[in-house]
């Protein structure tokens, strides 16, 4: 089932593939993109538009040339895992202390092929992958958010992803950068 799903989302990404060197990103509204205070931000507004995330994947794939004859094909699908519920104590809200949070965790499934579609890398990304990395309050609470994928290290023969790992509606949080190689061993390091 797992195959056939994965095969299922290669066929319809590989559908609306980019031109070479352009990728693809179907997100969340961002029309109104004003830099506020966050303090400022209306938090009822930012549960509301996680509680959204729930149940709308974001899409990526992008193409990577390594060498003249060689291309390496990125899909990846950043959704809601909908497993168990994560509550989030009301002592890390901002707006109301007494209130906790309910909400899901996140995973990032990334794909990488040749031009060919031969498969050389799929791995489900989740923040228990590096739990151990993260510091408190972050490795209880925390939610993997807003992945980006940085580019291939053509060097050391890596790919590089930034994921955000924060207490979702507060502002408390850390930029993870992942780096993964060819056989799916990834290393973690917190941004500071």
């Amino acid at each position: 089932m797992r195959i056939s799903t994965t095969l299922l989302i290669l066929l319809l990404i590989s559908c609306k593939r980019p031109s070479p060197g352009e990728s693809h990103k179907i997100s969340a509204d961002t029309s109104n993109n004003v830099e506020q205070d966050f303090e400022q931000v209306d938090l009822k507004e930012v549960r509301n538009q996680i509680a959204k995330g729930y149940l709308n994947p974001i899409l990526f794939t992008t193409k990577v040339q390594i060498s003249p004859d060689t291309t390496f094909h990125i899909w990846a699908r950043y959704h809601c895992l909908l497993d168990s519920t994560l509550t989030i104590p009301g002592k890390f809200m901002i707006d109301d202390t007494t209130k906790p949070f309910k909400t899901y965790q996140f995973a990032e499934e990334i794909i990488v092929a040749t031009d060919d579609f031969k498969t050389i890398l799929a791995k489900d990304i989740k923040r228990a992958d590096f739990v151990n990395h993260l510091p408190e309050p972050l490795n209880e609470y925390g939610v993997l958010r807003e992945p980006t994928f940085e580019g291939f290290d053509k060097q050391s023969g890596v790919f590089n992803f930034h994921f955000s790992v924060s207490i979702p509606a507060t502002d408390l949080g850390v930029l993870v950068l992942m780096k993964l190689n060819r056989n799916g061993k990834a290393e973690f390091t917190i941004e500071k």
